[in-house]
């Protein structure tokens, strides 16, 4: 396995990276063209939805049977039936 100061060292690097990221990106959101500002959307709505997908479900299939449901019905009904809301909002990113 890996040794614990690299596995820290490595885990800092890249929270640091992340940080970072979001940084610089909220420094330069007003330079940042519409077509950028979409691809941006679009990549932390898939954070935001494999993160709490996995950490979300995990936990609760372990505990529950099926609540865990309910964190995947969730964003099917909104991108099926809310489709000109989340337009809206991309378009105004």
């Amino acid at each position: 396995m890996f040794a614990n100061w690299l596995l820290v060292s490595v885990s800092i690097g890249y929270i640091g990276l992340l940080f970072l990221i979001a940084y610089l990106g909220g420094k330069y959101r007003n330079k940042l063209k519409t077509k950028q500002q979409t691809i941006i959307y679009a990549l932390s709505l898939g954070v935001y939805c494999t993160s709490w997908g996995f950490l979300g479900t995990t936990a609760q299939a372990a505990n529950n049977s099926f609540t865990y449901i309910s964190v995947y019905l969730a964003p099917i009904l909104l991108f099926v039936f809310a489709w000109p809301f989340i337009q809206r909002i991309i378009v105004n990113v």
